[in-house]
């Protein structure tokens, strides 16, 4: 009764565990946007859908309950195995001795790798981030073994079997959410594209698996019909169909799953599936036969053969795929080969214990940071806590040695796992397990496949790095080793594995050999009695299983604790001291993301203390505590990930604040000149802003700036402090020269690495607020072109999607003011053709660059059936966020759009010019007339007989205006 009652409760756990890292959600939940903005387009069904996983629990990020959802089901089985496990009386040693093949390699590899990521941690002094991922493998190995050691072999299949059907509930789910939206890509319910795919692909090739793994051996099928002539003929009806429903859910899997996976576009995840589809139809044409050898040494030449020939043909593709000449497959293969070159360093440096578990956040970034502010494109994002290849990341962190076990075993185990199938196929069975062993080995190839897909994936991808890929693949390493402790009754005799049943005697009776279900599942896992000497694991046992759950327990509510804390720390700027105490998470990455937060949080309140007069007190201001606090918290990012945007500049604002100029100076000037953050507006107006800095250095400043940020106030002051100063009217000449020859290619290097391009934009301000506005249209123009041509060359020097927004958006500004300042009275009879709303066309042209650029910054979704002909922005592509330093260029293409007469999306603009709190259409309405009226103000300048058509209908639409 206990081991029935095991089987159960273990797969039920197990399939929780991985639904809830799967599907679970909590915080705002997937819906909060969406819901709010009044226009997401869910689907009322789906939305429930949604509540419904979504956890009430108030944190940060909107799947933060995931990260803790391996701990749940360990806690869970520990608890479940302490009450309801047979009792054993041998002890750890012996058990360990005569446990199966697969048992002892998943215990001795990651018992190495813990004791090995423990060192690295300590040698590297990294324990406060790299405890983290030690508690998430220690738990993710420990499930793995309670499956593959207290899972009873015969329930393997049915954990299977509902693994896959998750896989067709999820898949559904996303391919009806992404229809209701009407977009490309999937984002829900799994998550991201690339976590959708990778599980997509895990599904397709366990699928797969099942449907090519080889068929029962001549001896399985004679038993099997002896078994059913002897069986009932309804028992044997109920059994037919049962295992028609299966192959039904194994195909329905396979299919929807190899759908969203060819929909993703994920290369990795595509190879991966191959992989793991083309290792099964390998391992049956490696087995053979059932029991005949004849031609064996073809058919093994022939797998190695074939084996040679994928490799070289993967290695030719991804060659191809670096060198396409589209950028969309090209850029991330080349990223991720930047990625291992740097990989590389950091082996060479660390090659026997890494730097530290968890620890490629830190280094990676700081290595990043200088080539992802020259190409800011290639390098996109803010951090760099993966590598896109887990296995050399593992050499990074954890060492070479150390990565070799890491990678061997899950290897090992499909090893291990494929040669227990074999043997199932080679030697008789018992007549009454033949047609159970068949579709054991079927569960057993299938999640081979998995396992192969996950390791050939994570080779190009990030998802053993995230929450939900990791309870699926420990889940199916226990699942191997779990029915890999079956095994044939002509190899247990001589094997001594643990749960191996006993060979049946010759002159076993028959009654014996066909007993129950019951009878047959005690044979399977006998228990031993206590030995003299040896202590009984009964009552130990159950200590451990409870300590091991009140581990997990005190993690979680830990996690639970440091969620809800961000949560707070991110809705509120005012907050106690006592909150910006950050609980160390368990992914380093949310850990520094947190203390950034924290440090903000702490500069923000400081900021906003009262002022003293100078003195020489260290800490003038009246709240010192804060700034105190500020200053702490961003001096550790800064010794520690100084490489991380934002941390230079906000360090430096705490220690002006503290009155402390000369070291600000130092901070500023490393960030400058060691590229950690060269071209950032803070770091450059900061840096402008010190006493005694000559104008042409704070020129330098304000050019580097506009690499990478618009032309905002504060680098317009600084631009105005120095414009009259003689050196620097010299210099804006010369760079301006330069940035001509190398716009028009006149220039024998074409390097676009510096900030001459800027010297346009400059000039083009200048012009512009000196009533110049021709000089001004044509230079800009000249700016705003060169971006693009950069943008459309894939130049790797490509400026931030920032400064390209900039450039087009003043352009458009400086097109309006052009149309202002030259507005014919009346037509000329010498120009019958020309146009009087030439510059609102001019200007909206401009403007609609100006969007594009600021959505390819963003994250955005592809529309599934787009119309180029409506345009970049919500004909082919959807903005997902909408940041408010963005509402004006919304705010002002709705009023060039409605002055033009294309109200079209008109609706999309106005929402995302205003807070989210007023996405209504009672305030979209009223934004709606107030820009009615600004449009008809400016074509009111227009002469009554030179108005467009739509005049009229302005009209109407500002009468209704209500006051703002």
């Amino acid at each position: 009764m206990n081991d029935r009652r095991l089987s159960f409760g273990l797969t039920g756990i197990a399939l929780a565990t991985l639904a809830g890292a799967t599907l679970l959600y909590s915080g705002g939940g997937p819906l909060g946007g969406a819901i709010s903005g009044g226009f997401g387009g869910w689907n009322p069904v789906l939305a429930a859908i949604a509540r419904a996983l979504t956890v009430p629990i108030a944190t940060g990020g909107i799947s933060d309950v995931r990260d803790v959802m391996p701990l749940v089901g360990l806690g869970c089985a520990a608890l479940l195995i302490a009450f309801t496990a047979p009792r054993m009386g041998r002890s750890l040693w012996h058990s360990y001795g005569e446990a199966s093949p697969g048992l002892r390699w998943l215990i001795s590899i990651t018992v190495l790798i813990l004791i090995t990521g423990m060192a690295s941690a300590w040698s590297n002094d990294s324990m406060h981030l790299s405890r983290g991922w030690l508690i998430r493998f220690a738990a993710g190995a420990g499930w793995a073994w309670l499956l593959g050691r207290y899972l009873p072999a015969g329930a393997v299949r049915s954990v299977a079997v509902g693994m896959l059907a998750l896989g067709v509930a999820a898949c559904g789910l996303a391919l009806a959410h992404r229809s209701g939206l009407g977009v490309r890509y999937f984002s829900w319910p799994i998550g991201t594209l690339t976590i959708t795919a990778a599980l997509a692909s895990v599904w397709t090739a366990m699928a797969g698996g099942w449907l090519i793994s080889p068929r029962q051996t001549a001896s399985h099928a004679a038993a099997a019909r002896a078994s059913r002539a002897d069986a009932a003929g309804h028992v044997e009806a109920r059994r037919f169909a049962r295992e028609a429903v299966i192959m039904g859910l194994v195909l329905v899997a396979g299919g929807i799953a190899a759908y969203v996976l060819q929909q993703s576009g994920r290369r990795a995840a595509l190879l991966g599936c191959l992989a793991g589809v083309a290792l099964i139809g390998a391992f049956r044409l490696w087995i053979g036969g059932a029991v005949a050898s004849r031609g064996r040494v073809v058919r093994r030449g022939l797998v190695i053969v074939a084996g040679a020939v994928v490799l070289a043909s993967a290695a030719w593709y991804v060659q191809r795929e670096r060198a396409s000449g589209q950028r969309e497959r090209a850029i991330p293969v080349a990223l991720r080969f930047s990625y291992l070159r740097l990989c590389g360093e950091l082996i060479r440096a660390n090659p026997l214990l890494g730097i530290g578990p968890d620890m490629t956040v830190v280094d990676m970034t700081n290595a990043v940071a200088p080539l992802r502010a020259d190409m800011p494109h290639r390098y996109h994002g803010t951090i760099d806590a993966a590598v896109h290849n887990e296995w050399a990341q593992a050499a990074v962190e954890l060492g070479v040695p150390a990565a070799i076990l890491y990678l061997a075993l899950p290897i090992g185990i499909v090893v291990i796992a494929l040669r227990s199938a074999a043997s199932h196929l080679r030697f008789e069975i018992s007549k009454r397990d033949g047609s159970a062993a068949a579709f054991s080995v079927k569960a057993m190839v299938a999640l081979a496949a998995g396992v192969v897909a996950i390791v050939v994936t994570e080779a190009g991808s990030i998802t053993l790095r995230g929450p939900m890929m990791p309870p699926w693949y420990w889940t199916m390493l226990g699942l191997l080793v779990a029915a890999g402790r079956s095994r044939p009754a002509t190899l247990s005799a001589s094997a001594g594995d643990e749960s191996a049943p006993a060979a049946a005697s010759p002159a076993q009776s028959p009654a014996a050999s066909t007993s129950g279900p019951k009878s047959s599942a005690a044979k399977a896992e006998p228990v031993h009695g206590s030995s003299p000497g040896s202590p009984s694991l009964s009552s130990s046992g159950k200590i451990i299983g409870i300590v091991a759950a009140l581990v997990c327990a005190i993690v979680v509510h830990r996690e639970y604790l440091a969620a809800t804390a961000e949560s707070v720390a991110y809705s509120s700027r005012e907050a106690d001291t006592d909150k910006l105490n950050v609980v160390a998470r368990l992914y380093s990455e949310k850990t520094i993301l947190a203390r950034f937060q924290a440090a903000e949080l702490a500069l923000a309140r400081a900021q906003a203390a009262p002022r003293r007069p100078s003195g020489s007190a260290a800490f003038p201001d009246d709240d010192a505590e804060y700034l105190r606090k500020a200053v702490l918290s961003w001096s550790e990012l800064y010794e520690e990930i100084p490489g991380l945007a934002g941390v230079m500049e906000n360090y430096a604002r705490a220690l002006l604040l503290a009155r402390k100029p000369s070291e600000a100076r130092f901070v500023l000037r490393r960030a400058i000149e060691e590229k950690l953050d060269p071209y950032s507006a803070g770091v450059n107006v900061l840096y402008a802003s010190l006493s005694g800095m000559p104008p042409l250095e704070k020129y330098r400043c304000v050019q580097r700036a506009l690499r990478a940020s618009a032309m905002d106030e504060d680098l317009v002051t600084i631009l105005r402090e120095v414009a009259d100063d003689s050196e620097v009217i010299q210099v804006i000449a010369s760079d301006f020269d330069a940035a001509q020859r190398l716009r028009s290619k006149a220039s024998d290097q074409h390097d676009f690495n510096g900030v001459a391009l800027e010297a346009m934009r400059i000039r083009a301000f200048l012009d512009w607020k000196s009533g110049l506005i021709s000089n001004a249209l044509t230079f800009q123009d000249w700016g705003a072109q060169a971006y693009q041509s950069l943008e459309e060359t894939d130049d790797p020097h490509r400026r931030a999607s920032a400064a390209e927004t900039d450039a087009f958006e003043q352009l458009a500004h400086m097109c309006i003011d052009m149309w202002r300042s030259f507005i014919p009275r009346e037509i000329p009879e010498s120009e019958p053709a020309m146009n009087p709303m030439r510059g609102i066309d001019e200007a909206l042209r401009a403007i609609r660059a100006a969007e594009r650029y600021a959505v390819l910054g963003l994250p955005h979704d592809r529309l599934a059936h787009p119309q180029p002909e409506l345009g970049f922005v919500f004909g082919e592509v959807m903005p997902t966020a909408f940041p408010e330093r963005l509402r004006p260029l919304w705010r002002f293409s709705a009023l060039l759009h409605l002055t033009a007469g294309k109200d079209q999306f008109i609706d999309y603009r106005i929402y995302f010019s205003l807070p989210p709190e007023q996405w209504t259409p009672q305030a979209m309405q009223r934004e709606m007339a107030a820009l009615a009226q600004e449009a008809v103000a400016e074509l009111s300048r227009l002469p009554a007989n030179l108005r467009p058509k739509h005049f009229a209908g302005l009209q109407a639409l500002a009468s209704g205006a209500i006051p703002r």
